[in-house]
């Protein structure tokens, strides 16, 4: 590749790369433009159409989670509420980000508490409280407590929620200035709890300093709450035209905010405290002015619903337009992947009847050349047998003969006795492979007998003791599996004498109605299978096994032994 190419690939992925930085730097502008919009529902529209349609990575993923949080939280729509904090939670745990899944768990447990599961409510506020705690976020975590105990408040758990109420304020304390506002709000909860429980010598001047601190904090929304629990705290004692002030002053506070809720609440406690100081005029004044907001609003919400059903069915009428409009073509498009599919499946089934007869010929030849295997092993064990029989005849039947009637002879005519010692060693080794070719005890005697007169003469004579089992063995069998059990002990035999230095060999037979079973072992000095070919006769003795449709299993290792276990089946 030449250099110039090198360098514009470079460029290309350094611009891509910046291309995709620049873009989620823009939707991260975009999303922290929303805390500007007064209008929660108008914000988490913006934010909840920025979710549906960018591709977003998760670290401004998180900040959007953050946003659509507090924004369900203010349009009091806490299912979305809970969907978005867990999936903040699973997010900022992914992100290793500790300070925010206490942030979420927090968001949690407010979306818990306003569904009615207080309880659970509680446990996510200490879940989050304990993360904030080992993240260092003081804030979090005092607001946490705080939460905790105005909730245990409503649940008549007080002297819990004094607990927790008290921490809230002594770590805001530490806190200083971020933490004020928390401070105050556990301060006035304290406040409602002392009135609650019959403290109210300790709830007057915890309302009187709350007031004064939210008035410095210039804090709207705290103003108000607190003129309204201090109000409904003086009426409780009396002290109504005090309390009217209150709500008074909270009313004059909270029309210019445009809270319409708390202005409602306000209204409902003013009206009926007005109605209790006998001022039954302005009481229905601010009732009415109660149920005007109440309709502004009920009207407010039916609209909003309106113009979402419009919308809606608008959307609706483009999209069946569309379908309307793509179904001419859709159908086009299918019909012509129906013509592909049905000659795809044409071909396939021709390749598929291909293969049939292929896997078909393949099998055929296989067991024909398997059978054409079996019926050459047979024939070839066969032959070795009839050739070593005939051997063996000839050897017992002229040789052996000759050279017994030569020994006669030599004797008769006094000729030398060492000579006729030589030749009646040689007339010995002569008989004794007469009898290895074929063993007449085999032929007339049956494979037991065979077997220990074979162990016998092959064994006792090299100083090897031995022992023979047999089990069941009442009926002889067909002559093709007494020979060829016979040899593969005479193979078994010949190993041990060569090969393996053994002094102890022990054999068992053992005949079911389906199978003979025939166990050689040894102790001698074994061999690795890993590396043994054909020097043992491993070649012949699989052959022979083969031939009969048998299993031949071989255990040893070296300096251990060696077993063969043989399985031959003969139903």
């Amino acid at each position: 590749m030449k250099k110039y190419q090198i360098i514009l690939i470079i460029l290309i992925f350094f611009f891509g790369l910046n291309a995709e930085v620049f873009s989620q730097a823009q939707l991260l502008k975009a999303i922290e433009k929303t805390d500007e919009l007064f209008d929660g529902q108008k914000a988490y529209n913006h934010l909840d159409s920025i979710r549906k349609t960018a591709k977003l990575t998760p670290k401004v993923k998180l900040v959007l989670l953050q946003k659509l949080t507090q924004r369900s939280l203010e349009i009091n729509d806490y299912k979305l509420l809970s969907k978005f904090s867990i999936q903040g939670i699973e997010l900022s745990r992914q992100l290793q980000k500790d300070s925010l899944q206490a942030y979420f768990y927090k968001f949690l447990g407010i979306s818990q508490v306003y569904s009615k599961k207080p309880e659970a409510g509680i446990l996510s506020w200490k879940k989050s409280a304990q993360i904030a705690k080992k993240a260092n976020q003081p804030y979090i975590e005092a607001t946490n407590y705080n939460n905790i105990g105005g909730t245990l408040i409503d649940l008549k758990q007080f002297k819990e929620a004094e607990k927790y109420l008290l921490l809230s304020i002594e770590l805001s304390e530490k806190n200083g200035k971020w933490s004020l506002r928390n401070k105050l709000l556990s301060n006035r909860l304290l406040a409602t709890l002392y009135t609650r429980t019959n403290r109210r010598k300790e709830a007057a001047p915890i309302y009187e300093k709350v007031q004064k601190a939210a008035y410095e904090l210039q804090d709207t929304n705290l103003i108000c709450s607190n003129l309204v629990f201090h109000a409904q705290f003086l009426y409780e004692n009396k002290k109504i035209n005090e309390a009217l002030k209150k709500t008074e002053e909270a009313l004059r506070l909270i029309e210019p905010y445009g809270d319409k809720n708390s202005l409602m609440t306000t209204l409902i406690f003013h009206s009926s405290m007005l109605a209790n100081a006998g001022r039954y005029k302005e009481a229905y004044e601010a009732h009415v002015r109660t149920f005007s907001l109440f309709q502004e609003s009920y009207k407010a919400e039916n609209q909003v619903q309106i113009n979402e059903l419009e919308t809606k069915f608008k959307t609706k009428e483009i999209e069946e337009q569309k379908k309307l409009s793509d179904a001419k073509s859709l159908a086009e498009k299918r019909q012509k992947e129906n013509y592909l599919i049905l000659l795809i499946l044409l071909v396939s089934l021709v390749l598929i009847a291909f293969l049939v007869l292929y896997l078909r010929n393949t099998k055929k030849n296989a067991a024909i050349k398997l059978r054409f295997q079996e019926e050459r092993l047979a024939s070839i064990i066969e032959g070795q047998e009839q050739e070593r029989a005939r051997i063996a005849k000839e050897l017992h039947d002229g040789i052996v003969q000759d050279l017994t009637l030569l020994k006669m002879e030599m004797v008769n005519q006094n000729l030398a006795p060492l000579a006729t010692i030589k030749l009646d060693k040689i007339t010995k080794e002569v008989r004794e492979l007469s009898y290895q070719m074929m063993p007449v005890t085999l032929r007339e005697l049956g494979l037991i007998s065979a077997l220990e007169e074979l162990l016998h003469r092959s064994l006792s004579k090299n100083g090897i003791a031995f022992e023979f089992e047999h089990f069941n063995y009442e009926e002889r069998l067909s002559d093709k599996i007494e020979v060829c059990v016979y040899r593969i002990c005479q193979e078994l035999l010949n190993n041990v004498l060569k090969h393996a230095g053994a002094s102890r060999v022990s054999v068992m037979l053992r005949k079911t109605d389906s199978q003979l079973t025939f166990i050689f072992e040894d102790n001698g000095k074994g061999f690795d299978l890993s590396s043994a070919k054909k020097g043992i006769g491993l070649e012949s003795l699989n052959s022979r096994i083969a031939f009969l449709n048998g299993n031949l299993e071989i255990d040893s290792s070296e300096q251990k032994g060696t077993t063969a276990f043989i399985r031959i089946p003969i139903a």
